[in-house]
């Protein structure tokens, strides 16, 4: 086992040099790079190579696999490294129908959406509808509540419903790959100029026989009956790419990303998969942002005031309280922290 050295993921450079490397990767044909990343990641290569590459890459940012499903023999190749489980229990899910985070990572914004629909992400504002290409969404979300969650190198990288729903729609944004790290801070309108997918849960639905579900009783994964949805609130799980692998693979739908040639489009689900919170949505393959939106007054978000102890820069993990009402139920250590 290689000896772990965590270091700063997002590139310990100054502010001038990670500028200057912003306005040079604006030259570079990040799709195509990440596409060539992509295949050289997934690559079979022979298992010392593999194993050499996965130490190599451990040592720099300083990643754990203690909580981690390592196979016998090691992992297969350096994107099935990436992109690992957790051990059953590793991750608790909070229950009572409070949201939590859909991830481990670090926050990176906070807040309400204004009634303008814009938002703020370290302080460059946003509008709704250019990160959601919706204007029915845009108008669902108007006022309502938002997260943002970098994913370090070194942290876990599959991504997790927030909230108890139905999955009825996802909408596939094509777009460039910057980097989201210290470098892409750089980029103007970084989070809606990269290729993302838009996750659509419906929350506090009725099922056919009229019977709200209830979050604190959730069935067991694989075993739900698909619901009909009438009424109820919608959460939208953003899920954004980054210059590197740059893939998005979603758990319910084959979804390709980063794919040349493809134009925005969306994808409609009759049957509804029913998902726990805390079950499995995606996964990202390298370079990962994550964010959510709520509906003004969810119930989810109930736990949420402006000023609560959650504050940017704060570690969160993958199915704890997203909004928790005091500074004990924050992760007690950060876990790649950029």
């Amino acid at each position: 086992m290689c000896p772990v050295r965590p270091v700063d993921p997002g590139f310990p450079l100054s502010d001038v040099s990670t500028k200057l490397l912003s306005l040079g990767l604006r030259a570079v044909p990040r799709s195509a790079v990440s596409q060539v990343m992509g295949k050289i990641a997934a690559w079979q290569a022979p298992q010392p190579m593999v194993h050499r590459a996965i130490e190599a890459f451990r040592g720099i940012y300083g990643v754990q696999l203690d909580e981690a499903v390592v196979p016998a023999g090691g992992f297969a190749s350096f994107d099935a490294f990436f992109t690992r489980a957790l051990k059953p229990g590793a991750r608790p899910i909070q229950r009572g129908g409070q949201a939590v985070s859909p991830a481990d990572g670090t926050l990176e914004a906070l807040g309400r959406v204004r009634e303008d629909t814009s938002f703020l992400v370290k302080g460059k504002e946003y509008t709704l509808h250019e990160m959601l290409q919706d204007p029915l969404l845009v108008e669902r979300f108007s006022g309502g509540t938002y997260a943002l969650i970098y994913l370090a190198p070194s942290n876990y990288h599959r991504v997790h419903a927030p909230v108890r729903g139905a999955v009825e729609r996802i909408i596939h944004i094509p777009g460039t790959l910057f980097p989201v790290n210290r470098i892409g801070e750089h980029i103007p309108k970084l989070f809606v100029r990269n290729e993302r997918v838009v996750i659509l849960q419906r929350t506090g639905a009725h099922d056919s026989t009229g019977n709200a579900d209830s979050t604190d009783n959730p069935e067991p994964q694989g075993k739900r009956p698909a619901r009909v949805a009438s009424g109820g609130r919608v959460t939208a799980t953003v899920m954004v790419g980054a210059m590197g692998v740059g893939r998005i693979s979603l758990a319910f739908d084959d979804l390709q990303t980063n794919m040349p040639g493809r134009r925005q489009h969306e994808r409609v689900y009759d049957d509804l998969p029913e998902m726990a919170a805390g079950d499995e949505l995606g996964r990202f393959h390298l370079g990962s942002t994550v964010l959510v939106f709520f509906e003004q007054d969810d119930p989810a978000t109930q736990a949420f005031r402006p000023g609560d102890p959650l504050r940017a820069g704060t570690p969160v993990q993958m199915g704890r309280p997203l909004f928790p009402t005091s500074a004990a139920q924050a992760p007690a250590s950060p876990e790649g922290k950029p």
